[in-house]
C-alpha cells in the first residue's frame, strides 16, 4: 500500500487493490480495521510512513520451552480421560455390586465420600483441566492479545495485572505508527535522528518477551495446580473403590 500511495494512486485505490491481492493472507480484527479506519484520516505522507513503519515491524514470539509443555498437557490429559473413564465406569458398573452384595448381608453399604460427590471432584477437575488447556493455548498464541483494544474476559482470568499492564504497553506501541510525531517517544527519536522503526521493534521485543516470561510462569503455576489437583482425584478414587472392598471382608470375617 505504501508503494502504491508514492505513485500518487489514491487511498481507496490502494487499499481495495491490496486486498484484491492479498485477501487469502489478510486478517480482520477490530485492530487492523481501527488502523486502517485511522490510517485514512492521515496526510499522504504520513500514511506512508506509517505503513512503511507496520511493513517492518513484527509481533511474533515463541513459547518458551513449547514441546515440553505440548507434552506435559497431553500426558495430563490422557490422565484426566483415563480418570474420568474409570470414575463414570466404578459408579455405573462396580458401585450397584457392592450395594448388592452388603443388602444381600443385610448390611447398610458404607458410601464414601468421593462417590457421595463424585460428580463435584469430576467437575472440579475438569475446570483446572480447562484452566490448564486454556493457559497453554494462550501461551502458544500471544499475538492473539493484539487483536482487541480492551481487555477480553480470557486474559482478565489467565493473566496477572502486571502482564495485562504489559499488554497494554504493546497495545500502545502497536498503535504508534499512526501518530509517528505526535507521540512522545517517537517524536523523541525524530528529534534525535533515530529510527522509528528499529527502536519501535526493539520496544516490542521487549516487551514480548517478558510478557512471554510472565505468561510462561503462570502456565507452569496452573499446570502445578491440575497435576495436584489429578492426583487428590486419583487417590479419592482409589479410596472410594477400595475402602467398602476391605470393610466387606471385615463383616464377612
Amino acid at each position: 500500500m505504501a508503494i502504491k500511495l508514492k505513485k500518487s494512486i489514491p487511498w481507496e485505490h490502494a487499499k481495495q487493490e491490496f486486498e484484491n491481492r492479498y485477501q487469502q493472507r489478510s486478517t480482520t480484527n477490530k485492530t487492523s480495521e481501527h488502523i486502517i479506519k485511522q490510517l485514512s484520516c492521515l496526510e499522504e505522507c504520513q500514511q506512508i510512513m506509517a505503513l512503511e513503519t507496520y511493513g517492518t515491524l513484527s509481533f511474533k514470539t515463541k513459547l518458551s520451552n513449547f514441546k515440553k509443555s505440548k507434552d506435559n498437557i497431553q500426558y495430563h490429559l490422557c490422565l484426566y480421560l483415563i480418570f474420568i473413564f474409570i470414575c463414570v465406569g466404578s459408579n455405573t458398573f462396580v458401585l450397584p455390586q457392592i450395594k448388592e452384595i452388603y443388602l444381600a448381608s443385610g448390611v447398610e453399604p458404607p458410601i464414601t465420600l468421593f462417590f457421595q460427590h463424585w460428580a463435584i471432584f469430576v467437575s472440579a477437575l475438569t475446570i483446572v483441566a480447562l484452566w490448564s488447556a486454556l493457559s497453554f493455548w494462550r501461551c502458544n498464541n500471544l499475538h492473539r492479545g493484539f487483536t482487541s483494544s480492551k481487555q477480553n474476559w480470557l486474559d482478565v482470568m489467565l493473566m496477572s495485572k502486571a502482564s495485562l499492564k504489559k499488554l497494554d504497553q504493546i497495545k500502545e506501541l502497536l498503535l504508534m505508527p499512526l501518530d509517528l510525531k505526535g507521540h512522545t517517544l517517537t517524536k523523541n527519536l525524530f528529534e534525535d535522528d533515530l529510527n522509528p522503526s528499529y527502536e519501535l521493534q526493539i520496544e516490542i521485543d521487549n516487551k514480548l518477551e517478558s510478557l512471554n516470561a510472565d505468561l510462561f510462569d503462570r502456565h507452569n503455576l496452573v499446570h502445578r495446580v491440575f497435576f495436584t489437583v489429578l492426583i487428590l482425584c486419583i487417590a479419592a478414587l482409589i479410596h472410594g473403590l477400595y475402602a467398602p472392598i476391605f470393610t466387606m471382608g471385615t463383616i464377612v470375617g
